[in-house]
């Protein structure tokens, strides 16, 4: 059975997950959470969001309140892990789909041993 729509209007706050594929990694190094950060305040940026909390972690990260000035949230999700995506492959010189696996295209990610975590903010 699909996914029920995501409701969407203008100040929402939302909670996002997004899994790295079959829960492998999404990020590798200190390089991709730092690509990561920059893709997400890109994200931020065109989208006018307001992230107010969040974590990376190696093979998922949570948005845990991302407020939308626009009914965007669908829109601005699609392009950050469609950016994140091509950027890590491109670093890592890999082909395929998405490493999220909340998006519609997936890739296998790589497994390192370090199981690291980053809290910040947008």
């Amino acid at each position: 059975m699909p996914r029920q729509l995501r409701i969407q209007y203008a100040g929402a706050v939302y909670h996002v997950l997004a899994r790295g594929d079959r829960r492998e990694d999404i990020v590798q190094d200190d390089e991709d959470r730092e690509l990561f950060v920059a893709t997400l305040a890109e994200a931020c940026k065109k989208t006018g969001w307001e992230v107010l909390a969040w974590v990376l972690m190696d093979n998922h990260y949570h948005c845990w309140l991302i407020r939308t000035p626009e009914p965007n949230l669908v829109e601005g999700m699609k392009w950050f892990q469609n950016a994140y995506t091509r950027r890590f492959n491109a670093r890592h010189k890999l082909w395929g789909g998405s490493c999220l696996a909340a998006g519609a295209r997936r890739f296998r990610c790589r497994r390192t041993a370090r199981a690291r975590v980053i809290a910040a903010r947008c």
